[in-house]
């Protein structure tokens, strides 16, 4: 059985608009005034890849528009950077997408991890400015993570992700056992 790995790292649809050059620096800068932009078009990026058609028998995505709703969303608005309104603007979407597009799952892998590990491997990547509530965002995400998969229907894999460094992808094909 093969897998395909599908990069989500740059599926934000902002950065093919001219006037935005850093998606992630705007953002920090003005979290209350982008996170309903970002994440809209962070759900649009999400749809394509979940659409987009593969050679292999399996898909391995990073993140997935069901985490994008149940946890991003969540924590978003539970930080006062989305408003009622938009957070359920951005359900709508979803559940149109969901719908219209009958793309669940058959399996969830969910690499464990604490919010502490996490915050070292972000400032490790230089993924971005560490700012003064991170690890408060980090634990919020993390328990959100946990209550959604402890929900959900598909079944989930767990597995603890102290041990991966960033070729952790590879990693969790390899233990899964499929090939490229």
């Amino acid at each position: 059985m093969s897998a395909e790995v599908m990069e989500e790292q740059n599926c934000y649809k902002l950065e093919n608009i001219s006037d935005v050059h850093d998606v992630f620096e705007i953002y920090r800068n003005d979290p209350k005034r982008w996170s309903f932009t970002i994440q809209s078009q962070q759900q649009l990026g999400m749809l394509e890849i979940h659409r987009r058609k593969i050679d292999s028998s399996v898909k391995i995505m990073e993140r997935s528009l069901h985490s994008g709703r149940f946890c991003y969303i969540e924590n978003l608005k539970n930080f006062g950077y989305l408003t009622d309104t938009e957070a359920e603007i951005l359900c709508e979407y979803y559940e149109w997408m969901v719908l219209d597009q009958e793309i669940t799952p058959n399996l969830y892998v969910y690499l464990e991890s604490t919010p502490t590990i996490v915050e070292k491997r972000i400032v490790a990547r230089g993924s971005f400015e560490i700012q003064k509530n991170v690890i408060e965002y980090l634990t919020n995400l993390h328990e959100l993570h946990e209550k959604w998969l402890h929900a959900e229907k598909v079944p989930v894999v767990k597995i603890p992700s102290i041990e991966f460094d960033d070729g952790w992808f590879s990693q969790i094909v390899s233990i899964l056992g499929f090939g490229f």
